[in-house]
């Protein structure tokens, strides 16, 4: 591994667990912008929209779709309001210690930034989320088209560009993103500044990124790996225990309290892994020498009860002198 980001990982990781006044804006994040959790209960804009347009009798035709697309759309960009308030706390709680400031503080501070971090964002946003629906789309289409597969190789080659644009967009254009809102809210840069400062900065340091990506990406996959089971052993026992009780309404709140806790224990686990995934890319940042703003650049963050976690100087900064660390 690079040496800018060897022991990163371990940074982020004892931040999270040390600093407890980081939770609720990482418990934001995983409202907003977390799809992992929701992909579990099917939650997310497509259902409501398909709970508003719902309310229409009859259902289907043009009012329905419109319906359904618009309260979608609604959904969509309250998500995200909610989860790029969280993010933007999160970074300037991260970027602004040692010590780490309080949610309010950090609030406070980075307000200013946040609606050029969310004009930063919702571009890849939308992006992503149009790049995650070609595939279905082909298909859709293609069975329309040749239903019975007879240009399967020309077939096979679409959805892979597809795959490889949603790669794309997803990795090397969200890499992006996530450095171009840190320059927002650390360097306090517009977002044409701030995506031409983050491009720049990732074609400087692809290799280190793309590490960093990865090692993010291993948290997903982590909580995915444990969510699964425990969602499914979950809904088994509290399907078990409502069906040995004999009254209804208990029956009934049985399953009411499974699905609670449930629900309740993978958005406690999601948070966890925002604030472990944002506090990462947000000392990469740092110690790929990403800040020059407004922030001072931490040095020694003391642990709340833990270990001295050291933020390393941007690259290319003088040493400190002896003793300044004391």
């Amino acid at each position: 591994m690079e040496e800018m980001t060897r022991g990163t990982w371990r940074e982020a990781l004892g931040l999270v667990l040390s600093h407890r006044r980081l939770w609720p804006a990482a418990l934001l994040v995983a409202v907003g912008l977390s799809e992992s959790w929701r992909i579990l209960f099917g939650w997310g804009p497509q259902w409501m929209g398909e709970r508003v347009a719902g309310w229409l009798r009859g259902g289907g035709g043009f009012p329905y779709t419109a319906v359904l697309l618009l309260a979608a759309l609604v959904s969509f960009l309250l998500l995200r309001a909610v989860g790029y308030a969280g993010e933007m706390v999160l970074v300037a709680q991260v970027g602004g210690g040692p010590p780490v400031p309080a949610f309010r503080d950090a609030c406070r501070e980075s307000r200013g930034s946040y609606l050029s971090l969310t004009v930063t964002l919702l571009p890849w946003d939308a992006a992503r989320v149009v790049a995650a629906s070609l595939p279905s789309l082909v298909v859709i289409l293609w069975g329309k088209w040749d239903p019975h597969l007879r240009l399967l190789f020309l077939y096979l080659l679409v959805l892979l560009a597809g795959f490889l644009l949603f790669l794309a967009v997803y990795a090397l254009l969200g890499i992006t993103a996530i450095l171009a809102a840190r320059q927002v809210v650390i360097n306090g840069k517009t977002p044409p500044e701030a995506w031409r400062e983050g491009r720049s900065l990732f074609l400087r340091e692809a290799v280190n990124c793309l590490l960093v990506w990865l090692q993010a990406l291993a948290a997903d996959v982590a909580f995915l790996a444990l969510a699964w089971p425990l969602s499914l052993l979950l809904a088994w026992a509290g399907e078990k225990a409502a069906v040995a009780v004999s009254p209804a309404a208990l029956s009934w709140l049985m399953r009411l309290l499974a699905y609670a806790f449930l629900a309740a224990a993978l958005l406690t686990g999601q948070a966890l892994v925002q604030c472990y995934k944002s506090s990462l890319w947000t000392l990469a940042f740092l110690r790929l020498g990403g800040a020059r703003g407004r922030f001072p650049v931490p040095r020694v963050s003391p642990g709340e009860g833990g270990e001295e976690l050291v933020h390393p100087p941007p690259a290319g900064s003088p040493p400190s002198p002896p003793g300044d660390l004391a």
